[in-house]
């Protein structure tokens, strides 16, 4: 792992609500460069906030934010891209004007952005689809040209915010895989939100548990990252099957201190 000593990304004390409802209170968070974590938490535990908060949709009540070093009181668009949970690709546009769309927003020329999009099409899977529509293409291969779309803007940070939830479980879990190599491969700065424990195992050098009312992060498990393959074989090696089992045990016992409380 190139892990950077300054944090590529960190929250400090991090306080938000709505309504006088707290969401968050005094959440830190720490992502070192070319790592990858992954936030999971129960449905209403405040990680659509805390995504919002450091992709700057919202500004936190307190707390404090650094990209890079730099505090900043609100994440720069051009420091991250974020690929949030449907493909949103533009059905008029054929598909090397769709990954290249985000380039062209920042200005680039649209011959550019092309040429860019063009030479990552085959790593990722898509050749001989430039000149096709979204709709002709399966929901996996969409949600390809959606990655590629992010990661061809070459920011330093990546969020995903369930990029595979809508998928059926068999492409998903191609998915999952391809995204690990691809991760091992490039080795992008990713925070990734999600429900799924074994995507998170999957793919993360650490997996965060967002828990509690208002929610910080309750656990935090490194994942062990070697040579071994990440594949669904993976997830049943015995150290990572007891991780699982730490991960559902963390919720578990979030939603049973929920469900005291009401």
């Amino acid at each position: 792992m190139n892990a950077s000593i300054t944090p590529k990304l960190r929250a400090s004390g991090l306080s938000h609500g709505f309504d006088g409802r707290a969401v968050l209170r005094d959440l830190d968070l720490s992502v070192r460069g070319g790592e990858f974590v992954s936030i999971i938490g129960p449905s209403g535990s405040g990680k659509s906030t805390l995504l919002s908060i450091l992709t700057g949709g919202l500004r936190a009540d307190a707390g404090a934010l650094e990209v890079d070093g730099r505090p900043v009181e609100r994440p720069d668009a051009d420091a991250f891209a974020f690929m949030p949970q449907r493909d949103v690709l533009l059905p008029w546009k054929r598909i090397v004007d769709n990954a290249a769309f985000g380039l062209q927003l920042r200005g680039v020329p649209r011959a550019e952005a092309r040429r860019r999009v063009a030479s990552l099409l085959a790593e990722f899977g898509l050749s001989g689809t430039e000149r096709l529509y979204p709709r002709q293409l399966s929901g996996g291969m969409r949600q390809r040209v959606a990655l590629l779309r992010t990661v061809v803007q070459e920011r330093g940070l990546v969020f995903l915010d369930e990029p595979f939830g809508a998928l059926d479980a068999i492409t998903r879990l191609e998915l999952q895989q391809w995204m690990a190599r691809m991760w091992d491969r490039h080795r992008w700065t990713v925070v990734l939100v999600t429900h799924d424990i074994r995507e998170a195992l999957l793919l993360s050098d650490r997996v965060l548990v967002l828990a509690g009312r208002p929610a910080g992060i309750a656990t935090q498990l490194q994942v062990p990252r070697d040579s071994r393959i990440r594949d669904r074989d993976f997830l049943l090696e015995p150290d990572v099957v007891r991780l699982e089992k730490q991960l559902l045990d963390a919720l578990a016992a979030h939603t049973a201190a929920v469900t005291e409380e009401e």
